[in-house]
C-alpha cells in the first residue's frame, strides 16, 4: 500500500507532456513509463499512460490534462498498443486527446524531453487522494527533467507523492544530479588511460585527423583551420612512435594565409599506391581570395620521419561547380583494386576520384564518378552531402556508399561505379532535416547517423527491413545515444560492438552496441574542459575528430582548442572482426590484403 490507503496495483498514471511524439526524444519517455509500470506491478494493473498536450514549451498542461479526464482506455489493460495513423507512434483518442505506443527502447541518457507527471488512481476509487499543482522537478540521469505536483489541495483521483517517487526512481536507476559524471578534478572513466598530449595552438584551430594503421608507420595527420579569430590553413604531421611524447614533425601550409578566406584545412585521409604513402588534406576557402575552387591537396608522406622528404603531388580543383572545396573526403580501396577518394563539393552528389591517376599526373581523368543524392519528398530543392562512409560488403561481394546529407541518409551499391544503385533511404526521419556522420557496423546491418545541431543525440538504425526488401525507407530509429543531452556528438568510428565519438564539449566518448537497442556508455574523458563558445555556434568547440588503430588499439582525438590526444582503453588491445564474429571491416583500409571474407550470420546481423 502507498499513503492514502491504495494498492499499488489499483493504480494507473499518466504522463502529461509539453510536447508531442513527433520529438525525437518521445521513444525514451514512451519506454521509460513503461518500465515503471512493469517494474512496480508486473502482474498488476498499473498501466502508464502518454498524453500530449500543446506545443513543446507551452505552459500548464497539467489542469488541462485533468479537466479533460485522462484515464486508461478499456483495452489498455491488455498492454501499450493501438492502431497507428500519421506518426507511427500515435492516434487520435476523444476529446483531442493522443493514446500512444511505446517506439523501439532508448536508453535514459538520450532524453532530452521537459515533462509534467500527474498520477491518479482508477475511476472507480474514492475521491481526495491526491497533491498540489506546485512543481517539484526531479532530474533523471542528468538529462531527462520531470516535474511532479505537490503541496495544495487534493485534486479528485490523483496519488500520493510516495507513490509518484516510486515511480520516478523504477523509470530509472537512480536519480541524478545535473552533472555528468565528468569533471575539471576528474575528467575520465577509470578505464581510460591518458598516454600523450600536444598542445596545437590557438583556440579553435584544428579540425579532423587519421592516423596510420601500420605499426612500423607511427604517424598522425591533423587538419589546421580558422574557425576562431587566429589559426594556420593546412596540415600537422605528428609522429606517435611513443604514443606518450607525441612530437610535431612536419606543418603544410597553404601559401599567403592571410589571403586565403574562410576555414582552410577540414578532413585528412592517409592512403597507400603502387608502394608509396600519401596524404591528402580537404580545404575549403572562399571567394574574395584566392583558391576558392581548391578542393584538396595530396602530400607524399613516404619518406617520413624525414620531413625534408615530404613533398607536395598534386591539387584537386573543381572550377566547374560553385566554390567551396571539399568539406568532407573518404578514402576507399575499391573492390575493382583502386583507391578512391569520395569527397563533398557544392552540388547534389559525391566526387569519385581516382587516386592512382591523380598521384601518377592524369588530373585531367581522375574523376570517374559521381554518387547522387536522391531527389524525394523530405528533399527538395538544393541538394548536397556532408559526409559519407564507403566500405566492403562481404555477404554479398558489393560496396556500398553510405551518405549523410540533404533530406537524411542513404546507401548505394557502388560495385558499378558508373551505375550507383540506391538501396535504402532514411527519410522523414523526426529531427533529421540534414543527414551528417552515417557509419555502418561490420555487416552493414546496424549504422550509426549523427546530426548536427545542439541536444541531437546519435541514432542507431536497423536497416535490415529495406535489406531485405520489405521496404524501401526506415525512418525511425531502433535506439539513440547522447554524452550530455546539453551537447552534441560528432564524429565516430565503429570498431565493433564499440563506437568511439568525437564529442565536442564532453571529449571522447566511447560505447558499446552490444546490445543496439540498448547503447551503453564504456568509458570517456573530457579533452576540453573550457565553456561553450560565445563567438561561435556554442557546441561547436573541444574533440572535433577521433581514430582507432587496430593494430595495438591506440586511441587518438584531435580537440579544437587543446590539440592532439592519445589514448588506451582498459581491455581494448587492437580490433579484428573475427575476434567478435564479424567481418574484418572498418574504416582502416587495408591497402595490400584481399578482400574481407564472409563470416557466419549466426546470431544476428551487425
Amino acid at each position: 500500500m502507498d499513503g492514502g490507503g491504495l494498492a499499488r496495483s489499483d493504480l494507473t498514471y499518466a504522463m502529461v507532456t509539453h510536447g508531442t511524439s513527433a520529438d525525437p526524444f518521445w521513444s525514451v519517455v514512451s519506454n521509460r513509463a513503461h518500465d515503471a509500470a512493469r517494474d512496480l506491478a508486473p502482474n498488476a494493473r498499473l498501466r502508464p499512460r502518454l498524453v500530449a498536450f500543446g506545443r513543446p514549451g507551452r505552459k500548464g498542461p497539467i489542469p488541462e490534462a485533468v479537466a479533460t479526464s485522462v484515464d486508461p482506455s478499456p483495452d489498455e489493460s491488455a498492454g501499450p498498443s493501438c492502431p497507428c495513423h500519421g506518426s507511427p507512434f500515435e492516434s487520435p483518442v476523444p476529446s483531442g486527446r493522443m493514446q500512444h505506443r511505446p517506439p523501439p527502447r532508448l536508453p535514459p541518457h538520450a532524453a532530452g524531453a521537459y515533462l509534467e507527471i500527474f498520477v491518479h488512481a482508477d475511476p472507480g476509487l474514492e475521491p481526495g487522494v491526491g497533491t498540489s499543482a506546485e512543481a517539484v522537478r526531479f532530474r533523471i540521469q542528468g538529462v531527462l527533467t520531470m516535474s511532479v505536483p505537490t503541496g495544495r489541495p487534493p485534486i479528485r483521483g490523483r496519488a500520493p507523492v510516495s507513490l509518484l517517487t516510486l515511480l520516478l526512481l523504477a523509470a530509472t536507476p537512480a536519480l541524478a544530479q545535473n552533472q555528468v559524471p565528468w569533471s575539471p578534478l576528474d575528467p575520465g572513466s577509470d578505464n581510460i588511460e591518458v598516454l600523450g598530449h600536444l598542445p596545437l595552438g590557438p583556440r579553435l584551430s584544428v579540425a579532423d585527423l587519421d592516423m596510420e594503421q601500420e605499426l612500423d608507420r607511427p604517424y598522425a595527420y591533423v587538419s589546421r583551420m580558422v574557425y576562431g579569430d587566429e589559426g594556420p590553413k593546412g596540415t600537422d604531421i605528428i609522429d606517435i612512435s611513443d604514443p606518450a611524447s607525441p612530437r610535431l614533425i612536419y606543418e603544410w601550409r597553404i601559401e599567403d594565409q592571410d589571403l586565403h578566406q574562410r576555414t582552410g584545412g577540414m578532413d585528412v585521409k592517409h592512403f597507400k599506391w603502387d608502394g608509396r604513402y600519401y596524404v591528402v588534406q580537404s580545404l575549403q576557402f572562399g571567394q574574395g581570395g584566392p583558391d576558392s575552387d581548391l578542393g584538396a591537396v595530396v602530400l607524399d608522406v613516404t619518406g617520413l620521419p624525414d620531413p625534408d622528404r615530404v613533398r607536395e603531388v598534386a591539387r584537386i580543383r573543381e572550377p566547374e561547380l560553385p566554390p567551396g572545396g571539399f568539406h568532407n573526403i573518404f578514402v576507399y580501396k575499391h573492390s575493382n583494386g583502386r583507391v578512391l577518394l569520395f569527397t563533398t563539393v557544392q552540388g547534389p552528389f559525391a566526387h569519385v576520384y581516382d587516386l592512382g591517376r591523380v598521384v601518377e599526373g592524369d588530373l585531367e581523368n581522375a574523376l570517374v564518378a559521381r554518387v547522387p543524392v536522391p531527389e524525394n519528398e523530405a528533399n527538395q530543392g538544393d541538394r548536397g552531402y556532408h559526409d559519407f562512409y564507403v566500405g566492403y560488403h562481404p555477404d554479398t561481394g558489393t560496396d556500398r556508399f553510405y551518405g549523410g546529407g540533404t533530406g537524411g541518409y542513404y546507401v548505394y551499391d557502388i560495385t558499378d561505379l558508373q551505375s550507383p544503385e540506391l538501396l535504402v533511404t532514411l527519410v522523414g526521419i523526426s529531427g533529421v532535416p540534414w543527414g551528417h556522420t552515417f557509419t555502418p557496423g561490420p555487416r552493414g546491418r546496424y549504422v550509426v547517423a549523427e546530426t548536427e545541431y545542439q541536444y541531437a543525440p546519435l541514432r542507431i538504425f536497423d536497416l535490415e527491413p529495406a535489406l531485405a526488401g520489405d521496404q524501401t525507407n526506415i525512418s525511425s530509429p531502433i535506439s539513440a545515444w547522447t554524452a550530455d543531452w546539453r551537447n552534441l556528438t560528432h564524429n565516430h568510428e565503429v570498431r565493433w560492438p564499440y563506437v568511439f565519438v568525437s564529442g565536442y564539449l564532453d571529449g571522447l566518448q566511447v560505447f558499446s552496441l552490444m546490445d543496439p537497442q540498448n547503447p551503453e556508455t564504456v568509458a570517456y574523458y573530457d579533452t576540453y574542459l573550457g565553456p561553450p563558445n560565445t563567438d561561435r555556434y556554442a557546441v561547436f568547440n573541444g574533440a572535433f575528430g577521433v581514430d582507432v588503430r587496430n593494430a595495438d588499439g591506440l586511441i587518438v582525438v584531435s580537440d579544437m582548442s587543446t590539440g592532439f590526444w592519445t589514448f588506451r582503453m582498459e581491455g581494448f588491445n587492437g580490433w579484428s572482426g573475427e575476434q567478435w564474429g564479424v567481418p574484418d571491416v572498418s574504416s582502416a583500409q587495408k591497402w595490400d590484403e584481399p578482400l574481407p571474407r564472409v563470416i557466419s550470420q549466426e546470431g544476428g546481423g551487425r
